[in-house]
């Protein structure tokens, strides 16, 4: 298993993010620029994921998930009260955002394959 695989225990952060059609690529340059994510205690990874498939897809509208990994809750919660969190989140938004959907999860099952990709 690879070093920042997940593991049952680990806790997940998931924001659902919905902005104007259009407006996608200025968030995505917003999460583009460093936070210094890498340094916090208890930080595993981040991934900003853009929908490209539903179902049923909305007009006028694209989707995002902003997740990111933590060995606990505990470290999670941690630093949405740093000074770090602040800093990162303060300013305007970027345009276009339709909503935020906070979320977090804690890892019940978890598979990585018998072989790595390169």
């Amino acid at each position: 298993m690879k070093e920042n695989a997940n593991r049952p225990g680990d806790f997940v952060a998931v924001n659902r993010i919905r902005v104007r059609a259009g407006g996608g690529e200025r968030l995505v340059e917003a999460f583009c620029k460093g936070q210094g994510l890498e340094d916090v205690p208890g930080f595993l990874s981040f991934e900003l994921l853009r929908c490209v498939w539903r179902p049923q897809p909305q007009a006028g509208v694209e989707e995002f998930l902003s997740v990111s990994r933590w060995s606990s809750a505990d470290a999670f919660l941690a630093w949405t009260r740093s000074e770090h969190f602040k800093r990162v989140h303060a300013g305007p938004k970027p345009e276009g955002i339709l909503s935020s959907e906070p979320a977090g999860f804690e890892v019940a099952v978890a598979r990585t394959p018998a072989v790595q990709r390169a």
